[in-house]
């Protein structure tokens, strides 16, 4: 399941990476068409816009693109205690210790995919089936590993 889940999470971020560089190639398009006009504070306002646009853009395809290296890297062996590239199945839902995408709603079922570094993550690290934690006032209580 977990080999499915993995495939799955890296197609999303193929598809978030190439969707960020689409964008990037329109926007340097746009740049490079944009001719300067009689009205020069104007066009220095549009190609500043369009500076922080595509400096926006290559932060996120960073970001993409280190979450991409991070799937890439993920052990599948089940394990006793949670740690990077375990599935983590609580009372309060199931979370996947890789990469921070968020929410993701797989084969009818939802996971939780957070960094080990993020607040429950960070809490969750090392502990078993069996064990309670509390993030921010909210119980968890761990049913399975894997």
């Amino acid at each position: 399941m977990k080999q499915k889940l993995l495939n799955h999470l890296l197609q999303l971020v193929d598809l978030q990476v190439a969707t960020i560089q689409s964008q990037i190639d329109t926007a340097r398009e746009a740049q490079a068409a944009e001719t300067k006009s009689s009205a020069g504070d104007k066009y220095e306002t549009t190609r500043e816009m369009m500076t922080q646009e595509l400096e926006q853009l290559t932060r996120q395809l960073n970001v993409a693109l280190q979450n991409k290296a991070i799937l890439q890297q993920m052990p599948l062996q089940p394990h006793d205690a949670v740690q990077q590239g375990s599935l983590v199945n609580t009372n309060r839902g199931v979370f996947y210790i890789c990469a921070p995408l968020g929410k993701i709603t797989y084969e009818e079922k939802v996971y939780q995919v957070i960094s080990a570094t993020s607040p429950l993550g960070k809490i969750l690290m090392g502990k078993a089936a069996g064990e309670q934690v509390v993030v921010n006032g909210v119980g968890y209580g761990i049913l399975s590993v894997e």
